[in-house]
């Protein structure tokens, strides 16, 4: 079984991945590490240095490697659902699950955090949640194609775990 972490960042997908892979005895993969470990760049380096088209290729590229994996979890970037169709990828490959947040609170948690998010960097902390509220605009619709979709304010791993094991039948 493969698992796929989706949602905005900040909402928790690495940090739910990592106790929903030792609960399930799975593999936890976080996809913007492989992409580090696949280019020799931090993420923030592939965006300074090549754009975001590079990091979305790249992206791709890692996403189309681990699609291959059995028992893993796989926390992935806040937008690789919305590129090169791989919300498709993930829910033919395996089961994709949707962290929401709301942007109050995404805004709260990703406040410090700005400078390493190349996609929030230069937006001044006033107008972060503001930002937020349109991109989960664009996002959402991919988002909410996933099979299962859990508050990550609340997030219950073992609560997670069941549902997706009874999805999986």
């Amino acid at each position: 079984m493969l698992i796929y972490l989706i949602g905005f960042m900040g909402s928790g997908k690495s940090t739910i991945g990592q106790k929903l892979s030792r609960k399930l005895g799975f593999t936890f993969v976080d996809l913007d590490s492989e992409i580090e470990s696949r280019t020799g760049m931090a993420v923030q380096e592939l965006f300074d240095r090549h754009g975001e088209e590079f990091f979305r290729e790249q992206e791709h590229r890692a996403l189309n490697a681990v699609a291959g994996l059995k028992d893993a979890v796989v926390a992935t970037g806040g937008g690789t659902p919305c590129y090169f169709d791989h919300m498709t990828l993930m829910n033919d490959t395996g089961m994709t699950v949707y962290i929401r947040m709301p942007a109050a609170a995404l805004a709260r948690r990703l406040a410090d955090a700005r400078t390493r998010r190349p996609v929030l960097a230069g937006i001044p902390g006033d107008r972060l949640e503001e930002e937020i509220v349109k991109l989960l605009s664009v996002r959402e619709p991919f988002y909410r194609r996933a099979g299962i979709t859990v508050d990550g304010i609340n997030a219950d791993v073992d609560k997670l775990a069941t549902m997706i094991l009874g999805k999986n039948g």
